[in-house]
């Protein structure tokens, strides 16, 4: 998972929001995006509502999440993906 900042039009006016992608890497070693996201902020809120819709479109079996150090992400994959790492 990683997420990039970016100016986006909103109404009027352009603000800075964070650009998210979600991608595996499957058993064969591909890699697939699974998902992305604009979001104003990457707090646990957001990103346990990301992971919980993930898992209603079928995503199982993760055994590793990758991402920077921002505590939320870490607190909601730890709640969503029970026993991967991080």
């Amino acid at each position: 998972m990683d997420a990039s900042s970016s100016e986006v039009r909103d109404d009027a006016r352009y603000v800075t929001k964070a650009v998210l992608v979600v991608a595996e890497v499957r058993e064969d070693g591909y890699r697939e995006i699974l998902g992305t996201r604009v979001t104003d902020c990457e707090n646990e809120e957001f990103w346990l509502g990301l992971f919980g819709a993930l898992k209603e479109r079928g995503v199982t079996g993760v055994q590793l999440v990758i991402s920077d150090g921002y505590t939320g992400i870490q607190k909601a994959a730890e709640a969503a993906f029970l026993d991967a790492f991080w």
